[in-house]
């Protein structure tokens, strides 16, 4: 039964802090969901298993969809030795100012992936709107012999309603550890009165869509993997910067661009050729994608 859960901003209003926490075990030759806890409006409903009992699809729910000043999400997964999880939401998520005072939206990813464990993480895009103050953090933690795809879409703003991220501010923060240690940091962070870094070279260089794709760690040779990526002919006509680079044993694609479905697109595209390589399984799309 999903409990509510409400606190107060800054200004008296109501706000809506959220937990969801999963615990996957494979004790045979299924992988399952042995622990879930949930406060607010975070849940999943039911696994799928569109390509084996080995690796279970898992839907994370919020229905509220947007996220306004002063909410707190927090999910924290535990995938156990030898389980395989394909993890996904089915919409984007919206982060928008809701209140007058500048209270912080909060969205925080806890990831522990088992030995032996393969797990993929590929949340639609998160959308954050103008005057929107937002922290997001996201920290996967890999063992002995597991492996991680993932990626991250952000769009500061609408680019279909042409408009870009004016007021507010955003933080994001990107970290994948191996038993407890740094291999890969991305951090985004846009104060309050400083956005300069939206229209610089060295920034997102005037594009409102960003985001990367995380894939590894491989054990043997990627650059026939990374030139067959690079060969792929990409959406036509529309202005966008995309690369592949290696960094340790992990590939890391990215864009830059105006629409977070063009990346989407390009990041499944690159994740059809490499995952049969780093998971030795053939890509298979989310039912919940095509609805």
């Amino acid at each position: 039964m999903l409990t509510e859960v409400e606190s107060r901003s800054t200004d008296g209003s109501k706000t809506w802090p959220a937990f969801l926490g999963l615990t996957f075990d494979k004790p045979r030759d299924k992988t399952r969901l042995i622990k879930s806890v949930h406060n607010g409006p975070l849940y999943v409903q039911k696994l799928f298993y569109p390509e084996g009992l080995e690796h279970a699809h898992v839907y994370l729910l919020h229905p509220p969809g947007g996220i306004v000043s002063g909410d707190h999400l927090k999910i924290s997964i535990d995938v156990g030795e030898n389980a395989g999880v394909f993890l996904t939401t089915p919409g984007a998520s919206r982060i928008y100012k809701a209140r007058k005072d500048i209270s912080v939206q909060r969205l925080v990813f806890d990831l522990k992936i088992g030995a032996n464990a393969l797990v993929e993480w590929f949340p639609l895009e998160t959308i954050v709107f103008s005057g929107a103050c937002s922290r997001i953090s996201t920290k996967i933690n890999l063992s002995e012999g597991s492996c991680f795809a993932g990626w991250d879409i952000c769009s500061l703003g609408m680019p279909a309603s042409f408009s870009g991220f004016d007021l507010g501010s955003f933080e994001q923060k990107y970290v994948l550890q191996k038993d407890g240690m740094p291999v890969y940091v991305d951090r985004l962070e846009l104060c309050e009165h400083e956005k300069s870094l939206i229209s610089k070279s060295a920034g997102l260089q005037g594009f409102i869509v960003s985001g990367f794709l995380l894939l590894g760690p491989f054990v043997s040779s990627t650059e026939s993997t990374i030139s067959k990526m690079r060969e792929i002919d990409f959406i036509a006509n529309s202005p966008h910067l995309t690369s592949i680079s290696r960094v340790g044993n992990f590939l890391i694609g990215r864009y830059l661009g105006n629409s977070a479905e063009h990346a989407k697109k390009i990041f499944v595209n690159w994740w059809k050729l490499a995952r049969p390589i780093l998971m030795q399984r053939e890509f298979c799309e989310p039912r919940i994608w095509l609805t």
